[in-house]
């Protein structure tokens, strides 16, 4: 439903929560003819990390900063269920033991092979897989294996030999720790198989939220080698390798995110992709497709009820489209739709906020649908701040990036997906060339505000020319960020 009082309106897998949806979306639109802020008129799409009851909370936080710019605001509220993936389910997985025996287990493989240590007197790195406290020493820093102390050292070939395949295998199999776990967790699997429910069983009480596709394919191997699940350690041993393969292939092709992070996102591809959340990104994205399906849906109704107010009289002298993360995936949607129902001389001035639509859907929007972006500004952090920013911390491991570092990472089908609203994915080099970047480099390269880290690890808020101030710390904080909303609020009021 849309709320008068509120400014906005509620979608639920694309359509209208309420029945009268589409009538209170019209009534907002009669209201903002008659507002004082007429002349301006802005749709906010908030992003994809948030509930319902927050995205309400944004808005009414927005709703007064975009009234005193002189701005009649409109803010689409959908619901994505990514929040629960964010605050409950990945929190969960880092904390089950598997993970934490396989990511070890791999980092020993790992960084003698990838990591050069840079100290003066350290300890050879081929030691490190001799001694596995030195890698939990690391886990323990907020950056493990980065800083002054390492240096990447990238792969000479794309390809792990036969000789490291045995390797691997041999610390899997061999771990008594994992051997263990494996057979307490077989058995969880097996009790509540026979309960006829995942959250069954007493066994160990072993409780995971490894991929239903990869129990099967494990259960599979047991019986195929005539063995039990739980002594079956030799399917963790493949399941291992095939990571170390993909982050071999990510190092030799630059598109890594550091040694751990990388290592980390490649166990959770290979064990855990769908309950992490590749299956709920799918499904948001799915749902804004759905917005759009039909004349008669959420956003596309927001659209068709824009046309009919404009042909009717209507002519605020400028629309604004505001996005935040996923939002910026609603922005692209909405211009496509945009385009087949408006008149040509219909255009939009765009403001994204940390985008996570990637960057061969946004190039493919600007490619077809430029002529309708009258203006653009976007806002995000610099490369250095969103490595800053934790997404997840427990005890043990912890995911030390930001939202869209997770989404470009690991929720996107290809690891390392380009997106938007990342910096890293500007800089022109290899392997970040290419027409599809050339595109979308054109249009937000002398539009952009990157906000930054000072000497010290103390924010530096980027103050440019009125419009061109961002002190963005972390992902989600756009809406309590002054300098930015004082930005938005100066675009608003007094143009690009």
């Amino acid at each position: 439903m849309a709320n008068t009082t509120s400014h906005h309106v509620v979608l639920r897998d694309g359509q209208f929560e309420a029945p009268d949806g589409a009538a209170s979306l019209d009534a907002l639109f009669l209201e903002a003819k008659q507002s004082a802020q007429k002349d301006k008129l802005l749709i906010h799409f908030h992003g994809g990390l948030v509930d319902m009851a927050s995205g309400a909370h944004q808005a009414e936080v927005l709703k007064p900063a975009f009234l005193a710019a002189g701005a009649f605001p409109i803010f689409v509220l959908w619901q994505s269920g990514f929040h629960d993936v964010v605050e409950n389910k990945i929190p969960t997985v880092l904390q089950e033991p598997l993970v934490n025996h396989i990511v070890r287990k791999l980092l020993q493989f790992l960084v003698p092979r990838h990591a050069r240590d840079q100290r003066e007197g350290a300890m050879a790195t081929e030691n490190w897989d001799a001694d596995p406290a030195l890698i939990d020493q690391q886990l323990e820093k907020a950056r493990p294996f980065e800083g002054e102390e390492f240096a990447l050292v990238r792969p000479a070939e794309e390809q792990l030999t036969e000789d490291d395949r045995a390797e691997l295998r041999f610390l899997i199999e061999t771990d008594p720790g994992l051997a263990e776990e494996a057979s307490a967790l077989a058995n969880f699997l097996d009790a509540a198989a026979s309960a006829g429910s995942m959250s069954g069983g007493t066994a160990e009480k072993r409780v995971t939220l490894m991929d239903r596709e990869v129990i099967d394919e494990w259960r599979r191997e047991a019986v195929r080698q005539g063995q039990t699940m739980g002594a079956a350690t030799f399917f963790f041993g493949k399941k291992a390798f095939e990571a170390a393969v993909q982050i071999t292939k990510r190092f030799f092709g630059h598109t890594d995110h550091g040694l751990y992070l990388t290592t980390l996102e490649e166990v959770l591809r290979a064990f855990y992709f769908g309950r992490v959340g590749g299956t709920v990104w799918q499904t948001m994205k799915n749902s804004i497709n759905a917005a759009f399906s039909t004349s008669s849906s959420g956003a596309a109704t927001l659209v068709e009820l824009l046309h009919k107010h404009l042909a009717g009289g209507y002519r605020p002298s400028r629309i604004i489209l505001t996005a935040h993360s996923a939002g910026s995936i609603y922005v692209c949607d909405f211009l496509r739709y945009a385009a087949t129902r408006l008149a040509p001389d219909i255009a939009f001035d765009v403001i994204f906020v940390a985008p996570a639509c990637t960057f061969e859907k946004f190039a493919e929007t600007i490619r077809s649908f430029q002529p309708r972006v009258r203006n653009f500004r976007l806002f995000g952090m610099s490369d250095e701040l969103e490595r800053e920013d934790v997404m997840v911390e427990v005890a043990g491991l912890r995911y030390n990036g930001s939202l869209l570092y997770f989404v470009a990472g690991l929720l996107e089908p290809q690891a390392d997906t380009p997106l938007a609203g990342m910096e890293r994915y500007y800089s022109g080099q290899r392997p970040y060339q290419g027409p599809v970047y050339k595109i979308v480099s054109d249009l937000v390269t002398s539009d952009v505000v990157w906000s930054k880290l000072q000497p010290g690890n103390i924010l530096l808020t980027v103050s440019g020319p009125p419009g061109k101030s961002c002190g963005l710390r972390t992902h989600g904080g756009f809406y309590e960020d002054h300098d930015t909303v004082r930005s938005l609020q100066h675009l608003i009021r007094n143009g690009f």
